[in-house]
């Protein structure tokens, strides 16, 4: 699971799996474990890219899991190289329940000035 996605290589097996086997008990059970690690995963060069996956293939419940764990800790998430990508990302495809949250996060970051020194893009 996570581990797999942290790898070079196993991001890529993972987003395969996504894409063409989704539905997939097996493969559902491994994004599971992925998604119970996101916030994690997220900032990782190169679980990220599993994560934007799973807004790209997933189920909705995926989409909100990723969101939702972007949300955790959304500051840091927000300045994260990798993490960034995932953020702009879930605003680009999560549900609108989802996008309001991270944006009435990112928002409150701008209002409270967090962020700006450290190149938060403006919005």
């Amino acid at each position: 699971g996570p581990d797999c996605a942290r790898h070079r290589y196993g991001c890529r097996v993972i987003n395969r799996l996504m894409e063409h086997a989704g539905n997939v008990p097996a493969v559902l059970a491994l994004l599971d474990e992925v998604l119970d690690k996101a916030a994690e995963l997220a900032r990782h060069n190169f679980a990220h890219f599993v994560l934007e996956g799973v807004l790209e293939h997933g189920k909705p419940r995926q989409k909100s899991a990723v969101a939702n764990a972007l949300l955790l800790d959304l500051p840091r998430s927000a300045r994260n190289r990798s993490a960034s990508r995932v953020v702009e990302k879930a605003l680009e495809l999560c549900d609108g329940a989802d996008r309001n949250a991270l944006t009435a996060g990112l928002l409150q970051m701008r209002a409270d000035g967090d962020g700006q020194e450290d190149g938060l893009v403006d919005l």
